[in-house]
């Protein structure tokens, strides 16, 4: 069997996988809050941008 024949059907696995259902809630409850946070801030963030 060649490596690539073992990959999964959606591409490279991710270098860090969680397994079980815990550590994918935890990992999506986290995700929503740093979109959260990067949503409130977006337009101040992006006002700091300049011409290169």
């Amino acid at each position: 069997m060649s490596a690539k024949s073992r990959r999964p059907p959606g591409g490279r696995a991710p270098l860090r996988l969680p397994l079980g259902d815990d550590s994918v809630t935890t990992i999506l409850e986290h995700l929503d809050g740093v979109c959260e946070e990067v949503l409130t801030w977006e337009k101040r963030t992006r006002a700091t941008a300049f011409d290169a």
